[in-house]
C-alpha cells in the first residue's frame, strides 16, 4: 500500500448491540492504527440509543474526530483509559470512591479495590511485555462501567498473552502437576514413547497443553516456593473480590484461550479465533447497604 494517510470510514448502523469489552478492544486498535497514520472517522451511529451511548462514551467518537483523547475522571463515567506502566491507578480508584459509592467507600473497600485495580495493571507488565523495559511502552486500555450494583471493570493489553509467559516460569511445572495430574501423566507418557527426556517437558509444546489451561495455570493461587514463583500468582484480589460477589465472574481471553471464573468454579475453554494479547475483565458488588450503613 502507498504511504499516504489511510482513511477509514466506521459505520455502526447496523450494530444492534455492544459489549464494553469489544469497544475496549476496538478502541485500543484504532488509537494504534492512529499513530501508526491511519485517519478514523465515524460515519453513523447505532440505531440503538444504549449501542450509541456505549460508543459515546468509551471516549472512541472524541479519538476519531481529534486523533488524540485525555481520560477525564471528572464526569460521571470513565471513558476509556488508555495508558502505560502504573498511570492512573489511583484516578480509577478515587473514581469509583467518588462517583460510584458517592464518597461512603469503607477504607476496606477503597484499599481492595486499590488493590486488585494495581494488580491487573501489574499483571499486564509481567505477563503481557516481559521483553520490554521500558514501562512507558507496556500499554493497556481499562474500561469502567456500572450496570444496577455491578461495577465491571476490563483492562485490555496487546501484548504476547498470558500462554506465551507461562511456560517459561519457574513454578509452570509444579502448577501444572497439582492442577492436571492426569495430563501431566499423559505428557509424560507421550514423550516416554518419543523418547524424550523429562527435563524437556517445557520445551515440549505438541499442543496438549492448551491455551485456556495455560491461562488458569497462570492464576493458581499462592504456591510455596520462591519469591519468583509467588510474583504475578494467581490475581488474588481480583479473585477475591469475584467470589465474594455472588453474580461475580472473571474473564480472562489470551491468544486461543478463555479462561472464566464463576462461583468457585473454574471453566476453560478454545477460541476459534485467537485474541491478540489479553483481556481481563471481572465484576465487583457495589455494596450499596454499606453506604447505607455509613
Amino acid at each position: 500500500a502507498d504511504m499516504e494517510t489511510k482513511k477509514v470510514h466506521l459505520d455502526f448502523s447496523q450494530t444492534e448491540y455492544i459489549k464494553a469489552a469489544s469497544i475496549l478492544i476496538l478502541y485500543a486498535t484504532i488509537e494504534q492504527a492512529i499513530k501508526s497514520g491511519v485517519n478514523f472517522r465515524i460515519v453513523a451511529f447505532p440505531k440503538d440509543f444504549k449501542a450509541t451511548r456505549i460508543i459515546k462514551r468509551s471516549g472512541l467518537e472524541v479519538l476519531c474526530k481529534e486523533n488524540t483523547h485525555q481520560p477525564n475522571f471528572d464526569g460521571d463515567f470513565i471513558p476509556v483509559i488508555s495508558g502505560s506502566g502504573g498511570d492512573f491507578r489511583d484516578e480509577i480508584v478515587d473514581f469509583i470512591q467518588h462517583k460510584i459509592y458517592k464518597n461512603k467507600m469503607t477504607p476496606d473497600t477503597e484499599s481492595k479495590y486499590g488493590g486488585a485495580v494495581q494488580e491487573a495493571i501489574n499483571n499486564v507488565a509481567y505477563h503481557a511485555y516481559p521483553e520490554i523495559p521500558e514501562s512507558d511502552l507496556k500499554k493497556w486500555w481499562v474500561k469502567c462501567d456500572l450496570a444496577v450494583d455491578q461495577l465491571f471493570l476490563a483492562i485490555y493489553d496487546k501484548g504476547v498473552g498470558i500462554p506465551k509467559t507461562v511456560m517459561n516460569r519457574t513454578w509452570f511445572e509444579e502448577i501444572l502437576q497439582s492442577t492436571y495430574p492426569a495430563l501431566v501423566s499423559q505428557i509424560k507418557r507421550e514423550l516416554e514413547k518419543e523418547g524424550i527426556a523429562k527435563k524437556d517437558l517445557l520445551s515440549y509444546k505438541f499442543g496438549i497443553i492448551s491455551d485456556a489451561m495455560k491461562i488458569a495455570i497462570s492464576m493458581v493461587g499462592d504456591v510455596t516456593g520462591t519469591e519468583e514463583s509467588k510474583h504475578g500468582q494467581g490475581s488474588k484480589s481480583i479473585k477475591a473480590l469475584v467470589t465474594e460477589n455472588d453474580q461475580g465472574t472473571l474473564w480472562i481471553y489470551s491468544n486461543n484461550g478463555l479462561y472464566k471464573l464463576n462461583s468457585g468454579i473454574v471453566e476453560t475453554y478454545d477460541l476459534q479465533k485467537p485474541m491478540p494479547g489479553t483481556l481481563l475483565q471481572w465484576n465487583i458488588k457495589v455494596d450499596l447497604d454499606e453506604l447505607e450503613k455509613n
